[in-house]
């Protein structure tokens, strides 16, 4: 599973969440450039078993990392997640429609959190 997130806090909060809910193996990256380097390295040998993205981030935002990877044969198939601020109903529809397998409002305390990441490991 790979989680990509610009935010530092939220990484370290993914990192401590999945390393207490005994998740493994895990990958946390800053950006959607990280996403696209990690699976250019790995050439799709051994494809993450899903992608969680934030959808606000600079240069490269999360509709567009999940639009190029569903436009790609390889990743077609990779469930991609949305996990972000943004409560704003359009921007989930929009994602979904572009392929997203769930788009999650990042929640305000580490057992929501904990509640999603349960979900979204139960889906993979």
């Amino acid at each position: 599973m790979v989680f990509v997130d610009d935010d530092p806090d939220d990484r370290d909060l993914f990192s401590e969440s999945l390393f207490a809910l005994g998740v493994e193996p895990f990958l946390v990256l800053d950006s959607g450039k990280s996403l696209f380097t990690y699976l250019e390295s790995i050439k799709g040998t051994e494809l993450p078993k899903g992608i969680v993205l934030d959808l606000n981030m600079p240069e490269m935002d999360g509709l567009e990392i999940l639009k190029q990877l569903k436009a790609n044969k390889t990743y077609q198939r990779t469930p991609v997640y949305i996990l972000t601020t943004s409560n704003n109903p359009e921007s989930r529809q929009h994602c979904l429609k572009q392929g997203a397998a769930n788009y999650y409002v990042k929640p305000t305390t580490l057992v929501e959190l904990n509640t999603i990441l349960n979900e979204i490991y139960d889906e993979v």
